[in-house]
């Protein structure tokens, strides 16, 4: 766990932690609202009373329009 190898950073691994650091841009809380949301999908992490959410924004484009668009 010394410092990272070429290797290491020829990959862009991060160094290990034992800890995740916690975003708070990143965190849903009640007081945060999402601009253009478009969709809202989770699932239970089944660890104690923790779940996931995955916030999607944005217009949603079929593949055949994505390139209209440019």
């Amino acid at each position: 766990m010394g410092k990272p190898t070429a290797q290491d950073m020829e990959e862009r691994l991060a160094p290990y932690q034992e800890l995740l650091p916690l975003i708070p841009q990143a965190a849903i809380t009640m007081d945060k609202q999402v601009a253009r949301l478009s969709g809202i999908l989770n699932d239970v992490a089944h660890l104690e009373s923790t779940a996931m959410f995955l916030a999607m924004v944005g217009p949603f484009l079929p593949p055949e329009w994505q390139f209209l668009y440019l």
